[in-house]
């Protein structure tokens, strides 16, 4: 699925920001139409046809109220973004999908298959709604958008660690300019016996490898704060957390990798192996998966492959702006924030 968006909030920011404007047809009885809505659809080039009940209902407008049950056609060179209560979507494979309670599903013939989200899964909801399965009334859902939907719109964003992490001394990646100098500082989020203060460190670039910053190993079980500020202004803010593994689950997770670089030659078969093992749902360990697809990307930028796995890290990740940077590579425009 690809899609093409001038601005990195494309999927969430820019659906929701629309919904200020949208014109709501007044039912006969007096109710609006928005209010049975599950979701909203924004047909991205005037192609796709949606059909409530066998009849048409016009997609003129920047935003379509979606009900339950409806039929979304897209022909070929279509597409569309479907925003859920719990999940977003942007649906460009010609065929007709259905608008569940809580999913988009692509019919064929008898049957339906669900379609996979590019941001949000069962039970981790991008937005606050009440009651649970109805989509919030368009002047109320822009506030409704929760804070890790909402980081991309953030003055930089950190990429590792991020979440949970492996590595008590993971190299740290944040977007921005590389030319520019930035001041970085990792910080307990609490006082915690035995942690150790770490000096801030100034350097040029959006890399800091752990190593030369000098500090010790973090401790285990242990969250911690991304401090980064340039010429005095803080650029990161409170969600820019991470905790690291505590002992057991990481030797375990270790001694995994280990038989990994063991049975399997150094290549892309082993990486892609290791990476698969760090996304893993169960510890989710995604910026750092992320930073092999990273690696990967860089002797073959436009492998499909390599971008699904990134862009399943940036979904587990919170990251807005990274799903809507892979989306751009797929769709053959350039970006920035995959390849770091």
């Amino acid at each position: 699925m690809r899609i093409i968006w001038k601005s990195p909030l494309a999927i969430v920011v820019c659906l929701a920001a629309q919904f200020f404007s949208l014109s709501l047809a007044v039912r006969a009885d007096g109710t609006n139409s928005a209010d049975l809505a599950v979701g909203y659809l924004m047909d991205h080039n005037g192609s796709v046809v949606v059909r409530r009940s066998g009849t048409m209902v016009p997609t003129g407008a920047t935003c379509v109220p979606l009900q339950q049950g409806d039929s979304i056609s897209l022909g070929d060179g279509g597409g569309a973004t479907v925003l859920l209560p719990a999940r977003a979507y942007v649906i460009r494979t010609p065929g007709t999908y259905r608008i569940g309670e809580a999913e988009v599903r692509q019919v064929k013939g008898e049957t339906d298959t669900a379609v996979d989200p590019v941001l949000g899964a069962r039970g981790s909801a991008l937005l606050s709604t009440q009651p649970e399965p109805l989509v919030m009334p368009p002047k109320m859902l822009f506030a409704a958008v929760k804070p890790s939907v909402m980081r991309a719109g953030a003055k930089i964003e950190v990429l590792s660690p991020l979440g949970e992490t492996l590595s008590a001394t993971p190299d740290l990646v944040w977007t921005g300019e590389k030319t520019n100098e930035y001041t970085v500082q990792v910080l307990p989020q609490s006082l915690v016996r035995g942690t150790t203060d770490m000096s801030p460190v100034t350097l040029t670039g959006c890399t800091l490898k752990w190593a030369s910053a000098g500090w010790p190993p973090l401790k285990r079980g242990t969250s911690y704060r991304v401090s980064i500020t340039r010429r005095g202004m803080l650029l990161t803010d409170e969600t820019h957390v991470f905790t690291v593994a505590d002992t057991a689950l990481a030797a375990g997770i270790e001694n995994r990798i280990q038989s990994i670089e063991k049975d399997l030659p150094a290549g892309v078969a082993r990486e892609l192996t290791k990476a698969s093992l760090l996304a893993n749902p169960d510890h989710a360990f995604y910026a750092e998966a992320r930073l092999i697809a990273a690696g990967l990307l860089k002797d073959d930028r436009r492998n499909p492959i390599y971008l699904k796995l990134m862009q399943r890290c940036y979904a587990g990740m919170g990251s807005a702006q990274g799903v809507i940077a892979v989306e751009r590579r797929l769709s053959d425009e350039d970006t920035v924030i995959a390849d770091k």
